[in-house]
């Protein structure tokens, strides 16, 4: 089950095809229910503010690029309660939150918040794979009473600060395959001491 999208849409149509795209990404957030994809056609989204999606274990909700041409959502982005949603090779302008939620996965995503690049609390299951982190905020990544994250093939412009800050590192479920800015300083655990990165990625 599949919605599009593309800047130049128009929110009274159907979203069921590329002729009849809706145009944002707020309108979107009201027709997608679990198992449903919402295709992005390449251009610049405005951020929707709070996203609350939740899908299910069976039938995660995507919000995916429909090619391999750039697709941007401007400004800030929180994503609020959201649980079993997928992001699939979006570009983030802003600051990215997530907050109380569980099973968020970030695949082929670009994060270039200035203030930071994705901050996680109380969220369970994060997923983040493929990813670049460019922004130049303190880190790329601040998890906070997040259990279960997997990190996996990452690129981490950290020449700002540590690539992640967790308040504890049994947090981290699986972390490899990651590339560092500076690997002299790669996590920043509990009481923010720098980690090498062969103390983290042997």
């Amino acid at each position: 089950d599949v919605v599009y999208l593309r800047p130049d849409g128009d929110d009274g149509a159907d979203g069921h095809s590329v002729g009849t795209a809706w145009k944002s990404l707020a309108r979107a957030l009201g027709g997608l229910e679990p198992g449903r994809t919402a295709y992005l056609a390449p251009g610049n989204y405005a951020a929707p503010g709070a996203i609350s999606l939740r899908g299910t274990a069976e039938k995660p909700i995507r919000l995916a690029s429909r090619t391999w041409e750039l697709v941007t959502v401007e400004g800030d982005v929180t994503f609020s309660g959201a649980a079993h949603l997928v992001l699939d090779s979006i570009r983030f302008t802003g600051s990215v939150t997530v907050a109380e939620g569980s099973d968020i996965r970030f695949e082929n995503c670009t994060f270039e918040g200035k203030s930071g690049g994705l901050t996680v609390r109380g969220t369970r299951n994060l997923r983040v794979e493929q990813a670049l982190f460019r922004g130049a905020g303190p880190y790329a990544i601040a998890l906070k009473a997040s259990p279960g994250a997997l990190l996996r093939g990452n690129l981490y412009g950290n020449r700002n600060g540590p690539a992640l800050i967790v308040d504890d590192a049994d947090s981290i479920r699986y972390a490899d395959y990651n590339g560092f800015g500076d690997g002299s300083r790669t996590w920043a655990i509990g009481d923010g001491s720098g980690k090498p990165l062969a103390e983290v990625q042997p």
